[in-house]
């Protein structure tokens, strides 16, 4: 699901992004922690990761797809408890 919100998020509508078409009439209900997370998500590239190594409740070694970097150790606890390799 969250690929879904990240991939719908990218999508332009009569010259405007569907984050802004959502904030102006309902972004004064929003809290400001939310409106910054929203703008931040539509100014922000779609990446798509490779998971690799992963070493449940400790890390995992991200590669970004398509890029050329080189793969980076995430350490990260919740993550890696439902990731898994391939």
């Amino acid at each position: 699901m969250l690929l879904v919100v990240e991939d719908f998020r990218g999508r332009w509508y009569g010259g405007e992004n569907i984050v802004d078409l959502y904030l102006k009439p309902r972004g004064w209900n929003e809290a400001a922690a939310n409106r910054e997370y929203f703008a931040a998500l539509r100014d922000t590239p779609f990446r798509l990761y490779e998971v690799s190594k992963v070493k449940p409740g400790k890390s995992m070694v991200l590669k970004d797809l398509p890029g050329k970097t080189e793969p980076v150790t995430v350490v990260e606890q919740s993550a890696t408890r439902w990731g898994c390799s391939y």
